[in-house]
């Protein structure tokens, strides 16, 4: 479950920690929560104390906060950062945690995956996958890597008045292997588009594979159906999807009706149903090329070659696109 994954607050652990050994006579600096060493200023107080007794804020409020806190908060912002902002786009929330996790509740869908630039606050992990999404850092860590994913940050200034975003829709994907993903049933098989749509993307066979395996048990599929999800542990990059797939004791079947574009794989001892698979992940079994990497990162003591190998196949997608990059590179 998603509450399984979550680990204890890094900040407030270390402060726990500091606060026990000053407690036990230890000269301890705390570089832990971010607590001011002074009392709340009286004024402050005392203005809470007076909203406290006030009747009106005795009900319930705007689900997005008061009004007047709101536009309080808005000229406060551009007072102090410069930053202009109307009290409509203002959200008030119990503190940082809140804020953090309603935004990527909001942002994230299950199944996406998320990469966070280093340095970084250590709530943010953990609200992502609780939001349902796949922080890559963290799942490396999960698997007992500690790994930093590269970032290269580009423009982030274009607002929705700069973006045409009905021109979305045409190029939209028929199919997306690499999110298990089919609209409907072409006379091009579907593994082939997998193959094509790597070989667009400028990946080897390698790249292809390790993207597929590490993108399936992080749970990345489109619909967050659990095709081609062979683990007990999603969220956690390591390479079960390539060793449950080459498993001679599970037996894979066409569901009837599918087109033979979905399969079912049973227990050959006891006929239990195991997983759900389709063609863009039974090739990886089937096809002598892919087998044959399949088996690489199956192996027993590759775990750590997989997590950096889908690393850097993953930065390597990410940039596929950014000209700016290539052009600074060979310029």
């Amino acid at each position: 479950s998603r509450l399984a994954a979550i680990a204890e607050s890094a900040t407030l652990a270390v402060d726990a920690k500091a606060k026990a050994l000053k407690a036990a006579g230890e000269n301890v600096i705390g570089f832990g929560a971010g607590e001011p060493d002074f009392p709340t200023p009286e004024h402050i107080v005392e203005a809470a104390v007076k909203a406290c007794r006030d009747p009106k804020m005795h009900r319930y409020t705007p689900a997005a906060g008061l009004p007047e806190l709101r536009e309080a908060i808005a000229a406060k912002t551009l007072r102090d950062s410069g930053f202009q902002t109307t009290a409509n786009q203002v959200l008030v929330t119990n503190g940082g945690k809140h804020a953090v996790f309603t935004a990527f509740a909001a942002l994230c869908d299950p199944g996406d995956e998320v990469i966070v630039p280093a340095p970084y606050w250590t709530t943010y992990p953990e609200a992502i996958v609780l939001a349902g999404s796949a922080a890559v850092e963290k799942a490396a860590r999960n698997a007992g890597h500690d790994v930093t994913v590269p970032f290269l940050g580009g423009r982030g200034d274009a607002s929705d008045a700069d973006t045409d975003a009905a021109s979305f829709e045409p190029p939209e994907p028929f199919a997306d292997g690499f999110r298990n993903y089919l609209k409907t049933k072409a006379g091009v098989r579907t593994e082939e588009m997998l193959i094509d749509k790597a070989h667009l993307l400028g990946l080897s066979i390698p790249e292809l594979a390790v993207l597929v395996g590490g993108m399936r048990v992080l749970g990345a599929n489109s619909g967050n159906t659990a095709h081609g999800v062979f683990t007990d542990a999603v969220g956690t990059l390591s390479p079960d999807f390539f060793r449950n797939l080459l498993d001679m004791g599970t037996k894979w079947t066409p569901v009837d009706g599918s087109g033979d574009e979905e399969y079912v794989g049973t227990d050959r001892a006891s006929g239990a149903e195991k997983y759900r698979a389709t063609r863009a992940d039974l090739v990886f079994g089937s096809n002598s090329i892919l087998r044959a990497q399949a088996e690489v990162y199956a192996e027993a003591g590759n775990e750590g070659k997989f997590v950096c190998d889908f690393i850097s196949a993953w930065n390597k997608v990410m940039n596929a696109d950014r000209f700016d990059v290539s052009y600074a590179k060979h310029h």
